[in-house]
């Protein structure tokens, strides 16, 4: 088989053309499949100017996507699918889990400024619970414990 130099024509072989003909068949065949499986057009919904805020604030409450939300108000029927979950309120759990550091500094300090045995190990306890706290603060952030 000869390389394609640039700027010179070369005629195909017929193993080449039946491998182009029967690629763009199953092109056809493919897109006509795809054309029938086509969805139906949306139904689109835009709220008048001055309740767009209070719509969105409805829906992010319920917890629904706008599809269900407005299928559940239109029709009184659960959404098809489980609810979304709420949205992570990222700047909170980011402050908590800063305020969960600062604790567990203070209760490392009051452990070794205790000089009684069962206080050290009451806050021992507390700060492994805390520290427990923190991980799953660092999970719902996606970061790593």
């Amino acid at each position: 088989m000869e390389f394609h130099r640039p700027g010179i024509a070369r005629s195909w072989t017929r193993e080449e053309r039946a491998r182009s003909r029967k690629v763009a068949r199953l092109y056809r065949v493919n897109m006509t499949e795809q054309r029938k499986k086509k969805r139906a057009a949306p139904i689109s919904f835009r709220p008048p100017e001055g309740m767009r805020e209070e719509f969105r604030a409805r829906v992010q409450n319920s917890g629904l996507s706008v599809n269900a939300y407005i299928t559940a108000a239109v029709f009184g029927q659960a959404a098809p699918r489980a609810p979304r979950s709420p949205p992570l309120n990222q700047k909170m759990v980011a402050t908590l889990l800063s305020q969960a550091a600062r604790i567990s500094d203070r209760l490392e300090i009051g452990v070794q400024r205790s000089s009684a045995a069962e206080d050290a190990l009451s806050l021992q306890e507390c700060r492994a619970e805390l520290s427990e706290i923190r991980s799953c603060l660092m999970l719902a952030l996606g970061r790593t414990p």
